[in-house]
């Protein structure tokens, strides 16, 4: 399981890790309700989530523009 945390400091509010996200688990459509890291980038008091949807190798920390994204000790 991998764990995400997010550095309110570098995030940009682009919302992409959303976007992405949800389309691994959207058949190919964006729909932002189905994303397992919106609790993480809309709530200010969340600063790390657990997620296993994508394996080892989280989309949205690879998609994420400002480095905001990483996993803990990284």
């Amino acid at each position: 399981m991998a764990k995400i945390k997010i550095d309110r400091n570098k995030c940009c509010e682009c919302y992409l890790c959303e976007t992405i996200c949800s389309l691994q688990f959207s058949e190919n459509t964006v729909n932002p309700k189905r994303s397992r890291v919106v609790g993480l980038v809309r709530k200010l008091d969340v600063s790390e989530i657990n997620c296993e949807h994508c394996g080892n190798e989280p989309q949205c920390i690879k998609a994420c523009l400002s480095d905001a994204l990483a996993e803990p000790g990284r």
